[in-house]
């Protein structure tokens, strides 16, 4: 039996369309907790220096970057922090200079939470 988009819409429609609905005002979702707990401010100990710069890459990897890509990597090692570009992520339809994949380093550290300025 074939069936016409018009009926696999009503199809759809008509079993779809309650579960769909039901799930949207079900509340909180295992979305809407992974995207809290990725969201979050971090808890690092300001005596663990290796916790802290993990809690920034961890905030860098939250950057936006040129065509959603994050193509960047991170090396933690003791007292520093390493950013290089991730080759396999480049876009070289639309980028083929790498111009935005190298712009895009440059967003993942203005993510960082800054420290509160201090008045005098």
């Amino acid at each position: 039996m074939k069936i016409s988009r018009r009926h696999f819409g009503a199809l759809s429609a008509a079993l779809g369309a309650p579960t769909l609905i039901g799930s949207c005002a079900a509340g909180t979702s295992a979305y809407d907790d992974a995207v809290r707990q990725l969201w979050r401010h971090g808890r690092a100990d300001r005596s663990d220096a290796a916790g802290i710069r993990r809690e920034l890459v961890r905030y860098a990897t939250l950057a936006p970057s040129s065509h959603n890509t994050q193509c960047w990597r991170f090396g933690i090692e003791p007292g520093a922090i390493t950013i290089l570009p991730d080759y396999s992520r480049r876009c070289p339809a639309v980028d083929p200079d790498d111009h935005h994949l190298f712009v895009s380093l440059g967003c993942a550290p203005r993510t960082w939470p800054r420290p509160p300025l201090r008045t005098a």
